[in-house]
């Protein structure tokens, strides 16, 4: 009679072991490929504008291409490559005008768009 409770106590243990061993060596990895986002400049004048990101990245916003609407396109409205998180951006205008000074978070292949507000002669 001892002996079989001596093998279903190990059974039991070995069981035990086994789905604590098991749960344990299970691990789930979420994996982020590109750490990358993008910015798209909204303008309304046809002139040049001068960027700034995180006080790193220098970088200027050509003149727009005006299209039969009138509206104001830029390059087929290019993407601008910049890191995902935090970032802080400039823009000064052709006579070095701080026309906007902001902080924004935007996410992993996200577009984040930045208007350029109209420029006041």
């Amino acid at each position: 009679m001892y002996y079989m409770f001596k093998n279903k106590s190990k059974i039991s243990l070995l069981t035990i072991f086994s789905i604590l061993f098991i749960g344990c060596s299970h691990k789930e990895t979420v994996t982020q490929y590109r750490d990358v986002a993008y910015i798209k400049f909204n303008k309304s004048s046809n002139s040049k504008y001068f960027v700034t990101i995180n006080d790193k990245y220098n970088f200027t916003v050509d003149s727009c291409i005006n299209t039969e609407n009138n509206e104001c396109t830029s390059e087929k409205n290019k993407l601008y490559k910049i890191k995902s998180g935090v970032n802080n951006i400039k823009v000064l205008d052709s006579n070095k005008t701080l026309i906007i000074n902001k902080e924004f978070y935007v996410g992993s292949d996200n577009t984040m768009e930045i208007d350029i507000p109209w420029k006041r002669k």
